[in-house]
């Protein structure tokens, strides 16, 4: 197996890592969205809940957490900030105290 060594110019190389950039889908490490949430098995809880953690979520002012009772992992998250700020609220809730997050980025507390 041989590899052949390619010399392009500087301007060339700008124009293929610019042409790549635009060619691939944008995205961004730890984020949440409608299309795409977190669904947190740790913070679901029994389908009938659903309704009283909902008006707990609203009742905190946190957006971005919703509980869906049609769905096992039924936390479903679609905010960094709202994520955060319930988890600080459902670990005093359910007296389990803070609640650990391994999958949390920079300022995400």
């Amino acid at each position: 197996m041989s590899s052949t060594l390619v010399s392009i110019s500087f301007d060339e190389y700008g124009n293929i890592t610019a042409n790549d950039a635009v060619s691939r889908p944008i995205r961004s490490c730890k984020t949440y969205e409608e299309h795409n949430p977190l669904h947190s098995l740790a913070m679901s809880v029994h389908p009938d809940q659903c309704a009283m953690m909902n008006e707990a979520v609203k009742r905190h002012g946190i957006s971005g957490v919703r509980y869906d009772p049609s769905k096992t992992r039924n936390c479903v998250i679609t905010s960094r900030e709202g994520r955060r700020k319930w988890m600080k609220v459902f670990g005093q809730m359910t007296d389990h105290g803070a609640i650990h997050d391994n999958d949390g980025g920079y300022g995400d507390g």
